[in-house]
């Protein structure tokens, strides 16, 4: 008896184990940080022209610098952000 209550208790840990494991793996929540990345590398994609630095703050008010079709500085990759 002492075997089948501990094989059963083995196997109720092991399923709320695998329960709670599935549970977690269903949520992948970006930050805002990885969100505003993501639309700059999107937004300028299909576009003709050149992509040049321009002076911007993040949504925290830290200075950067995006790369956009209409920037005003030095030729950049489409999308990039600078925070030096």
């Amino acid at each position: 008896m002492t075997k089948k209550f501990f094989g059963g208790l083995v196997f109720l840990a092991l399923a709320a184990g695998g329960f709670a494991m599935q549970g977690n793996s269903s949520k992948t929540a970006l930050s805002p940080l990885q969100m505003e990345n993501l639309e700059a590398l999107s937004d300028n994609e299909n576009t003709s022209g050149t992509c040049k630095w321009e002076y911007d703050k993040d949504l925290y008010g830290c200075p950067r610098h995006i790369c956009i079709l209409d920037g005003r500085g030095d030729i950049c990759v489409c999308g990039s952000v600078s925070y030096n």
